[in-house]
């Protein structure tokens, strides 16, 4: 009886610990995996820029924050990965949690795109954009969706002080590239 007592007392606390210890490998395990998928993400955009000799390829992601007083969700978005020349600064890191609000128009212009890209250079019809990617010094940028949908995010090929235009053969190997990318991001683990 003694030891009856005893081992329903222990018990619950040994099966606590070891589904702490078991969640944490699993954490550790997806982390790891994780990381993994992020390097292959990493490889694409390296060629991605390699084969059309572009200055800057990044991935752009959407994610909510905030929510305002009436319950409506305040959407940013941050530019999660990043490979640029050795001519070209990072903008990584100046790029995060930004609202959408000043770019919702750009937003639905891509997400509506018939096109596999949605192309921004000196020509295009919103001066908006045009200024802030002369802020940047970029003259031409490429989007691409990642998936169906905006909300899955973009892939943004660009060019700084040159105005290029695509061949159909770069289109393929980046929108390959892009599908490419996201089923790799379909594969990582939330935790």
């Amino acid at each position: 009886m003694l030891i009856g007592g005893a081992l329903a007392t222990v018990t619950p606390y040994v099966v606590r610990s070891l589904k702490k210890y078991l969640d944490r490998d699993k954490d550790g395990k997806s982390f790891i995996q994780n990381t993994t998928y992020r390097a292959k993400i990493n490889e694409a955009l390296i060629e991605i820029r390699a084969y059309v000799g572009s200055n800057r390829v990044s991935i752009t992601e959407y994610h909510n924050g905030i929510v305002s007083t009436n319950g409506l969700p305040f959407n940013y978005s941050s530019v999660t990965y990043e490979n640029v020349d050795y001519t070209t600064r990072e903008i990584m890191m100046d790029q995060q949690k930004l609202p959408i609000s000043p770019v919702s128009k750009l937003l639905l212009d891509i997400h509506n795109c018939t096109e596999l890209y949605l192309r921004i250079g000196p020509d295009f019809k919103d001066t908006k954009i045009v200024s802030m990617n002369k802020y940047y010094g970029v003259e031409t940028n490429y989007i691409f969706k990642i998936g169906n949908h905006i909300k899955d995010g973009i892939v943004n090929v660009s060019w700084v002080h040159e105005d290029t235009v695509l061949t159909d053969e770069e289109v393929e190997f980046i929108s390959l590239k892009v599908k490419y990318i996201h089923e790799i991001m379909k594969k990582m683990i939330k935790y």
